[in-house]
């Protein structure tokens, strides 16, 4: 028959080896580098200091989808407008800093090295910004 005694020190080794496995995971195990997550969220930008996926100034919605990486394979934006209409072949683009990213008329961001830029959508007067930060790459 087990003690409380017993199960006291049970449940102290217990939460001491929790807390080790824990402490490797957050830590990354000797992973040295930092990536960004790659999936789809929703934030709204236009205020400043905030970098988020969506980006909406006027009635233009800029949606990315993905992290901006150096070397890796661009990332592709969507420009919605007020009324749900996609949008992304007939916007403008336009980036604030082609040395850090360019984007094509399809939507298409290109980092070119890291740091911050702003991708602004135009059409009819019309206009969507989106702050996108670019992150580097190991080798870049």
């Amino acid at each position: 028959m087990k003690t409380f005694r017993d199960k006291k020190i049970f449940s102290v080794i217990l939460a001491f080896f929790v807390l080790t496995i824990t402490v490797l995971i957050v830590h990354g195990c000797g992973v040295s580098s930092y990536e960004a997550p790659a999936d789809t969220t929703t934030g709204t930008t236009g205020t400043t200091g905030t970098t988020g996926t969506t980006g909406t100034t006027g009635v233009i919605t800029i949606t990315r989808a993905g992290v901006v990486q150096v070397g890796a394979a661009p990332v592709h934006l969507t420009a919605t407008l007020a009324d749900g209409t996609d949008a992304t072949t007939q916007v403008t683009w336009s980036s604030d800093n082609t040395a850090i990213a360019t984007i094509d008329s399809a939507g298409l961001v290109t980092a070119h090295m890291a740091g911050h830029v702003t991708i602004t959508a135009t059409m009819g007067g019309q206009t969507g910004t989106l702050a996108i930060t670019v992150y580097a790459t190991a080798g870049h």
